[in-house]
């Protein structure tokens, strides 16, 4: 499934195609209502703002809750990665 499909509730794996979590999608967000003025093409291109006025008609707050997942799995991997490395450290120490 993909975010800008709109909600549901059945979906396990969403797939970014389209507007990226770490470059079109805050601006979007932000600008819900005059994204397609707000989010310079350089941020947002022409394509994913038609995605957007196609699609989103939850005014972005399916999408919302997608990226806040997104970034606390991303909070997870990076702690995960630095509990890893203290092991690591002190295994290599001993």
């Amino acid at each position: 499934m993909q975010g800008y499909w709109g909600d549901n509730p059945d979906a396990v794996l969403v797939h970014w195609h389209g507007p990226k979590p770490m470059r079109c999608l805050p601006c979007f967000l932000n600008h819900v209502e005059d994204y397609a003025e707000a989010c310079p093409s350089v941020v947002c291109p022409e394509a994913y703002k038609h995605i957007f006025n196609t699609y989103v008609n939850d005014g972005g707050q399916y999408i919302k809750r997608l990226l806040q997942l997104f970034y606390r799995f991303r909070e997870n991997v990076r702690r995960s990665k630095e509990g890893l490395q203290l092991v690591a450290s002190t295994i290599g120490n001993n």
